[in-house]
């Protein structure tokens, strides 16, 4: 949240919910290091058990889908946020913050297979001329690797104590009092709701100042008009993104007047 705070002008922020599977019998190697991770950054449901997937409610910059591109790459295809605060989130990859270090050969196998799938050899296996060893015996050796999973990690640990856990508790009896409930979050990919829950979460615990979360949600109506006019010219005016757009708008600009008349 602060990062979206800070990039207020350049990003439209919502928020996601997550469903993250249990590890598998084969891999109870690294399932020690994933009750950590899972007691620190997300949730589990009260009603579940061994088998039921476990929720990570995580804040992110909505996706038109209107480009495959970032939209903050520069005319040289490089981040142009990389010296003002670039997200934890794209500082990781390619790896992944939710998975054990001792499971980020897998990851990395897996990311492997979509980037040849796009002609790039980007990550390879071995030891090869001109490519960084980053896991070695299921261990990350990579210092800079280790460094931007610790930092992603803190950062969902932080968000759950300001607000996750807060939200969970106001979200819980739509979509996680029950498994049956929670089988509304896709299995893959994820749910994408409004900020709203998040920024009443931290206004209530005094957080975020009335003013501040004012001054936010301003600049988010501006960020959202641009989007939206950009969707409209590409003819994606009425598509499900545009309107699920339109709707976090709406939903901002009645917490936006509630904070006026409050």
């Amino acid at each position: 949240m602060p990062e979206l705070l800070h990039h207020q002008h350049t990003f439209f922020g919502c928020l996601t919910i997550r469903r993250i599977a249990r590890p598998r019998q084969d891999d109870r190697a690294w399932g020690a290091e994933f009750e950590r991770l899972a007691a620190k950054l997300w949730h589990r449901l009260a009603a579940g058990d061994a088998h039921t997937d476990d929720v990570l409610l995580a804040t992110r910059a909505f996706d038109l889908g209107l480009a495959e591109r970032c939209p903050v790459l520069d005319q040289e295809q490089r981040c142009s946020l990389h010296t003002d605060r670039k997200p934890a989130i794209c500082k990781v990859v390619p790896f992944d913050a939710l998975a054990p270090d001792a499971a980020q050969h897998r990851v990395l196998s897996e990311r492997a297979a979509e980037a040849r799938s796009f002609g790039s050899d980007c990550i390879v296996p071995g030891e090869k001329p001109g490519f960084d060893v980053v896991t070695r015996r299921l261990t990350v050796v990579d210092g800079g690797a280790r460094q931007a999973l610790a930092e992603r990690r803190r950062d969902l640990a932080e968000e759950r104590v300001a607000w996750g856990d807060r939200v969970f508790q106001l979200l819980e009896p739509d979509l996680f009092s029950s498994t049956s409930r929670l089988e509304r979050v896709p299995s893959a990919g994820f749910m994408t709701l409004s900020l709203a829950p998040v920024l009443i979460a931290l206004l209530e615990q005094s957080k975020l100042s009335r003013a501040r979360c004012v001054a936010y949600l301003d600049a988010q109506a501006l960020v959202a008009e641009r989007l939206l006019c950009a969707a409209t010219e590409a003819g994606h005016g009425e598509s499900d993104r545009a309107r699920q757009l339109a709707a976090f708008t709406r939903t901002n600009a009645r917490l936006r007047l509630q904070l006026k008349d409050d």
